[in-house]
């Protein structure tokens, strides 16, 4: 009974321990809100972005990292599935510069592209408040309003150096993505 208890309390530790380090590191969205004026649309996503130590420590390596936002619009049938009317995926940078000490994010967003002196700063504008704006010219084809969308944003583990990809699709803390944050298309 004794042994029991200690295997069970070494078990109980070990699985915590895996529970926490596994939740250190994720990718969150928090809050997606939209604006449709004629056939333009605009996305603005709060994302939390927290990576694994091993992410960490290849990016202090001057590894670049990239980010991938994927947005997929539908159109709401009733009778049929939902149509898509659109599918946007945006790429996004982050790496170390030993040279000049700073994270430099590169982004299609100016906003967010620019040189931080933390990592934390860095990965915050990368995760604030990030601004899309797409055209979608099926808009008004169709009496049917009712639009809805969803948005992912993961770790581009594609996008790696040779030297790195073959460990990001072998180990767990390399899977870094959200999942499908949906939302309604006002």
């Amino acid at each position: 009974m004794v042994i029991f208890r200690k295997n069970f309390y070494v078990a109980s530790v070990v699985l915590i321990s895996t529970f926490w380090s596994v939740q250190a590191s994720s990718i969150s969205i928090v809050d997606v809100e939209n604006t449709l004026e004629s056939n333009a649309l605009e996305i603005t996503a709060n994302v939390d972005l927290q990576l694994s130590e091993e992410v960490e420590a290849a990016l202090r390596a001057s590894f670049p990292i990239s980010i991938s936002t994927e947005i997929k619009i539908y159109r709401v049938r009733k009778y049929l599935f939902d149509e898509r009317i659109g599918h946007f995926q945006v790429f996004e940078q982050i790496y170390y510069d030993t040279l000049s000490r700073k994270f430099m994010v590169t982004s299609e967003n100016p906003d967010v592209a620019g040189n931080y002196t933390s990592l934390e700063s860095a990965l915050r504008s990368l995760g604030g408040i990030r601004k899309y704006s797409f055209a979608i010219p099926s808009l008004k084809e169709s009496g049917n309003n009712r639009i809805r969308g969803k948005v992912r944003v993961a770790l581009d583990r594609s996008a790696l150096p040779s030297v790195l990809r073959v460990a990001a699709y072998i180990k767990e803390s390399w899977y870094l993505q959200s999942g499908w944050f949906e939302f309604e298309i006002q």
